[in-house]
Parts: structure tokens; C-alpha cells; sequence
């Protein structure tokens, strides 16, 4: 009693105060018990602005166990609103049109209007320029919520800008959202204090969605592409690494089922990396041929001396007509299965072993016939076009041609099962665009981690050839001088047969210890210190061979010579400057990087705020008084795109539809989809007991 005595004196002092100062009280100041306070006591609060008397209400409503909903409204000339009315949410009564349905096809919506009466209307004040209330009338005829069913009445169940913006980031990398909602609840301290559902995060990510596309899929993606079109990285890569050419598709990563071409290469860490990608509406010839062509413009018509594909004929045909100079070479990995297709197991490993083979060009002749003899497959016509495509796959006809080490399309199928996990099937072209950029900033952190290994950190010299080992050490990049590492090891096992001393140059031939069939040839310039051997390693992965070093250790030489250093695969490949495009960030992207930058600041203040009852209560009136200010601040100084109320994702005003009159994309089938039908009934389970 005496408690409520105390609380009516408080109010009394304050409504004096404020009548003596023109206006009435402001409810913040008693939040906390705005579910306590009478009628009469209610009379007296004045309101800022419309939008202050609407969270008043909404806030007492959630205190006292009932919904509102928006009724009438009045506005000036000016078009301002200077009368308002809300309800209880059981306000009026369902119309008995649809209580007396006949032939329901659905159930009928469950009755929630029982003629309740409480309301509240605000109307503008002029003399103390503010909204005092002109009516009110808290009295329900119907039984109010417990504090714990309040959660699930629609006008308290809202997700905030905060949360929304977290889920989008979140859902933006692959997290479904059952396991945001979990994570955002036990943050809140349990699904009650969350004010939400699973529904409604839902609902709010799809409009968000939705509200991206307004001007369509195709559009917005291209306006995107349009203003990202200036980064660097790629082109600073290609510019470095663009020699050897990856060239391979995927599919199932959008919603219309086009494919994805990705061009890739390798850096000098051995790492792979992506010069560029498209989404090609068709698999044609004529298809490919654009998309190489664009990529070389964009590339400033620097064209790779090797290329790496699957050995689809549309892209093989492609690659012969833009770029006729560069070397083909077809995918080991898809030639060996599909020669498991086509012939026996026998001849399936007989053919590892002559796809590898360094020899002439006779001598693969020869053994390539009698390994036809011997599986009989003279007629197998799938040989035969295997055959005529040799100088594409064999060792013997490619040896001498720099493919970085690749046999393979291996790295861009790695590369198309690490981005499935980012691109889902179902997704749009807007969504997908930015998936493919978080999907390329995961494939560009492989070679961070990559130069901080080989900056920060120095190999343990273990071979014979300490000097040479060293100096390798010192030039090429970590992965780089493993592979030069194995090339000394195995200089040991190499055995000296002659040395030629002519007026310019040495000859030495060398075979392997107790395998003399093979022997291979090196010549040193003596006054170029040049070193150039018949294995071809050099010329073809970029490292010197055991041949080499075996010269070296002969000619007493402590440093590798230039003639055998490789400059893409050294530390310094790739100059540390990278910005040579100037790089423009959308605002979207620069407030999701504020926006993480200030969580991860948050999470230690928070952690040690509730260690202790006066750190929580201190940050909690910190957090309340500073997004309040945050808030208005964001408010008055935003731009008149936020003021008129239009989607924040809208693309700027300065792109003009004309500029991208595109339609979004229809849905086709693909070389790489299965088929939609299938003849093959599925067996139907049975009991085992009674069949």
C-alpha cells in the first residue's frame, strides 16, 4: 500500500512539473510500470512524434497481455498526420458472411473479434507541440494474456532491424534458418524473450529477398556486376599466373540451372586461384567462344600459353578459333574414366603407363600399336578417336610444353565441389553473385595463409646439397621448393656416364642407379651458365630436374643458375602492391563489414558486463541510451531513398533501367543434368514377413 501511495505521488509531482512547463509527462520516463498506471494517469503523457505514441501503446499492450491494431488516422494539408487511433487487436466483430459458408474447402480461420472496446486516439497539440492523448479506454471484455503467451500475438511479434540484419549475414553464408533462430536465442536468454518466431525471421528474410529482386533477378545482378567491375585481384592474378588456363564447367548452383564457367589458374604458391567466371545460358560452341573472347578483353588481350579442359568439343572448338596459339591439353582424370567406359580393365592400366611415358614420338608409336594388339582393340572406334587426339594427352607429344605442373582439370573440380557448398541449387542470380564473391574470398585466403608460411617461417634443410637447397629456400615460394626439394633427393640416385668438354658447352649423360635403359642428356653453356636438359622438366613444370642439380653439384655451383629459376614460381611473382584498379565497395557491403567489426567489439564488453549486477545494469542504459541517439542519428542523415520509405536494397538512382533491359534468365536443361524422367520404376518396399 504504501509502495502504491509512493508510485501516485511520483505521478503527481511529475504532471505538475510538466503543467508547469506547457506540456505533459513523457511515458519513457516511467516505462517501467506503465502496466500499473489507471486511466486518468495514462491522460497526462504526451508523445514526440506519431511514432512515439505507437511504441507507447504497443508497450503498455505487451505489459498489460494484449494486441493493437492501426485504425483511423487524420493529416493536414501538408499531408502530416495529426490524429491517430489504435485498437485491440479483439476490436469489431468477423463478418457473417463468413461464418456461414457452405462447401468449405479449408478450415476457417479461428475467431479472435469479440467487440472489444479499448483504444487509444492522439491527436497534435499545438500549443505545447507535442501529441496528447484524447481518448482512452482500458477495459477488455474478454480475458487478457499471460506474459507468456504475449510472444505470439501478431503486433508483438516483430523482428528488429538488428536481428534481421544478423540473420541476412548469417543466412548470406549458408546458415538455414532453424539454426539462426537458435543461436539468436540463446543470446535473448530462451525463444520467450526473442519476440519472434521461426515463421517470422523467415518471412522477413524472404521479403528482404523479395524486395532485392523488385526490379528483377537479371537486373539487379548485372547493376551489381556493373559496380564491382572495376576490382583488381583478378586481373592482377591473370596478369601474373595467366599462362596456364583452366577452363571447365559445373552445374546445380542456381535456380535456372546455367551453367557456371570458371577460369582458373595457379599462383607461384601452387595454389589455385580465379581469374574470372560467367553464367552461360547454353553449352554451344558459339557460347564459349563469347565467353573466351570477353575474358580476354577484360584480361587486356593477353592471351595463355596452355589451356586445360574436360575435352567437351564445343569448348575445344572454342579454344581453337580465339585463342589458336595456346597448347591444349584434355583432362587426365575425365580420360581415365572415361576409358573405363569404353574398353577393358586391362587396358585401362596399360594406358596410365603410356599416357606418362617420356619418350619420342616413334617410340610412343610403337608401344601404343602393340598395346592396341594386346586388348584387341583395333575396331573399338573410341580408341581409335582417342588415338587421333594424342598431341592432346600424351606425355611424349606434350613434354616441353609449360602446363605449370597440370595434367589435370582436378583444381577447377575441387574448386566446383568447394563452391556447391556456397551455391545452392534453388538460388537467384542476385543471392548467387554475392555467394560467389564469399566463395572467392575463401579461395583467395589459401594464399594468404600460403605467404605467411612461406614469409614467416623458414624449411628445415635435410638433402645433401645443403648450398643448392638453401638458395632454393630463399628464392621460390614454400609449396614450390618441396617440389625442387624431391628434384634434389633424387639427384643421388643418379648415375654419371659420360662428360663431353667442347669449346662452348659440356655434355653429360646420366642414367638412373641400376636402371640403364633410360639416359638422359644435359648441356652447359660454360660462359651462360646455362643449363638445358632432354627431360624437358624445366620447359614443362617450371623447376629444374635431378638432372640439372646433378650438373650443378658437378660444376661445384653453390647458387641455382637464373637459366633454371622460374620467375612465377619465386616469393617475389606477385608484386605487393595490388590496388592497380581502384576498388568501389557498394554501401550494402561497407555496413555488413561495419556492422561485424562492431559485434566482435560488442562481444567483449558484453562479457564482461554480466560478470557483475551493476556492469550489467551500466551497459544495459548504455546500449538503450546509445541506440536511441544512433538511431535519430541514422534518421536525419539518411539518405531521401531511406526518408521516402523505399527498399534499402534498391539499386542507386544513377542506374538507369535502360542501362540493363534485360529479362531474367529461362530455365534449360544442361549437359551435366540428369534427366527430369526416368524410365527406371523404383522398387516398392515390402514386408518381409507377408510380402
Amino acid at each position: 500500500m504504501e509502495e502504491m501511495t509512493a508510485h501516485v505521488d511520483e505521478l503527481e509531482q511529475l504532471s505538475n512539473k510538466s503543467a508547469k512547463l506547457g506540456g505533459g509527462i513523457s511515458w519513457r520516463t516511467i516505462v517501467d510500470r506503465l502496466d500499473k498506471l489507471s486511466s486518468d494517469e495514462i491522460q497526462v503523457l504526451t508523445f514526440d512524434s506519431i511514432e512515439d505514441a505507437r511504441e507507447f501503446y504497443l508497450c503498455h499492450s505487451k505489459m498489460v497481455g494484449f494486441g493493437i491494431r492501426e485504425r483511423d488516422e487524420k493529416k493536414d494539408r501538408k499531408g502530416i498526420v495529426t490524429y491517430k487511433r489504435w485498437v485491440c487487436n479483439r476490436e469489431g466483430f468477423r463478418n457473417s458472411k463468413w461464418l456461414n459458408l457452405v462447401n468449405r474447402k479449408k478450415e476457417a480461420k479461428r475467431l479472435t473479434s469479440v467487440g472489444c472496446l479499448a483504444t487509444i486516439i492522439v491527436q497534435w497539440n499545438k500549443d505545447i507541440q507535442k501529441f496528447t492523448i484524447k481518448r482512452f479506454n482500458m477495459d477488455h471484455n474478454h480475458q487478457l494474456a499471460n506474459q507468456e503467451f504475449v510472444q505470439f500475438l501478431r503486433s508483438h511479434r516483430s523482428v528488429n532491424p538488428a536481428d534481421l540484419e544478423h540473420a541476412i549475414l548469417m543466412h548470406g553464408v549458408g546458415i538455414r534458418i532453424p539454426q539462426i533462430v537458435d543461436l539468436q536465442a540463446y543470446q535473448a536468454g530462451g525463444h520467450n524473450k526473442m519476440g519472434y518466431t521461426e515463421k517470422d525471421l523467415r518471412n522477413a528474410v524472404d521479403q528482404f529477398h523479395r524486395n532485392a529482386l523488385e526490379v528483377g533477378d537479371a537486373f539487379q545482378v548485372l547493376a551489381y556486376l556493373d559496380g564491382r567491375a572495376n576490382d583488381s585481384q583478378s586481373r592482377l592474378d591473370y596478369q601474373c599466373f595467366g599462362d596456364v588456363l583452366v577452363f571447365d564447367s559445373t552445374y546445380r548452383t542456381n535456380a535456372y540451372r546455367k551453367p557456371l564457367v570458371i577460369l582458373a589458374g595457379v599462383n607461384h604458391h601452387y595454389v589455385t586461384t580465379i581469374f574470372g567466371c560467367a553464367l552461360i545460358a547454353d553449352e554451344t560452341e558459339d557460347t564459349y567462344k563469347w565467353v573466351l573472347e570477353t575474358f580476354l578483353e577484360a584480361m587486356e588481350k593477353k592471351a595463355p600459353i596452355s589451356v586445360v579442359t574436360d575435352g567437351d568439343g564445343a569448348m575445344r572448338n572454342a579454344i581453337k578459333a580465339v585463342i589458336p596459339s595456346a597448347r591444349h591439353r584434355l583432362c587426365a582424370w575425365h580420360l581415365k574414366r572415361n576409358v573405363v567406359t569404353h574398353t577393358n580393365k586391362g587396358f585401362v592400366l596399360d594406358f596410365d603407363v603410356a599416357m606418362d611415358m617420356i619418350c619420342s614420338h616413334e617410340e610412343f608409336e610403337r608401344r601404343w600399336h602393340l598395346l592396341v594388339e594386346k586388348h584387341n582393340l583395333r575396331d573399338n572406334q573410341w580408341v581409335v578417336d582417342l588415338y587421333n587426339k594424342r598431341e592432346k594427352w600424351a606425355a611424349a607429344f606434350l613434354r616441353g610444353h609449360f602446363f605449370a605442373g597440370m595434367k589435370s582439370t582436378q583444381r577447377s573440380e575441387q574448386l566446383n565441389a568447394t563452391a556447391h557448398k556456397y551455391l545452392q541449387f534453388k538460388m537467384l542470380l542476385y543471392p548467387f553473385a554475392h555467394r560467389f564473391e564469399l566463395f572467392l574470398s575463401k579461395v583467395r585466403q589459401n594464399e594468404h595463409k600460403e605467404e605467411c608460411i612461406t614469409s614467416q617461417s623458414s624449411p628445415v634443410l635435410i638433402t645433401h646439397l645443403r648450398e643448392l637447397e638453401g638458395n632454393a629456400a630463399s628464392i621460390f615460394t614454400r609449396k614450390i621448393f618441396f617440389k625442387i626439394r624431391d628434384e634434389i633427393s633424387a639427384e643421388a640416385s643418379l648415375r654419371l656416364v659420360s662428360v663431353v668438354d667442347q669449346d662452348k658447352v659440356k655434355l653429360y649423360t646420366f642414367t638412373e642407379y641400376l636402371h640403364r635403359i633410360c639416359s638422359w642428356q644435359v648441356e652447359l653453356d660454360k660462359s651462360e651458365r646455362t643449363i638445358i636438359c632432354s627431360c624437358k622438366k624445366l620447359e614443362s613444370d617450371g623447376i629444374p630436374c635431378s638432372h640439372a642439380f646433378a650438373v650443378m653439384k658437378a660444376e661445384d655451383m653453390d647458387e641455382i643458375p637464373k637459366s633454371c629459376i622460374l620467375f612465377r614460381w619465386t616469393q617475389q611473382a606477385k608484386p605487393a602492391e595490388k590496388n592497380i584498379y581502384s576498388i568501389q565497395l557498394e554501401d550494402s557491403t561497407i555496413q555488413a563489414a561495419r556492422f561485424g567489426a562492431l559485434c566482435a567489439l560488442s562481444n567483449q564488453m558484453c562479457f564482461y558486463a554480466v560478470k557483475t549486477q551493476q556492469g550489467y545494469d551500466e551497459a544495459r542504459e548504455c546500449i538503450i541510451n546509445s541506440t536511441s541517439r544512433f538511431k535519430n542519428l541514422w534518421v536525419n542523415d539518411a539518405p531521401l531513398v531511406h526518408k521516402a520509405k523505399k527498399k534499402d536494397n534498391m539499386m542507386d538512382e544513377s542506374i538507369k533501367r535502360s542501362d540493363f533491359d534485360v529479362r531474367d534468365p529461362i530455365v534449360v536443361a544442361t549437359k551435366g543434368q540428369k534427366a527430369k524422367h526416368s524410365t527406371h520404376k523404383r522398387k516398392r518396399r515390402q514386408c518381409k514377413n507377408c510380402k
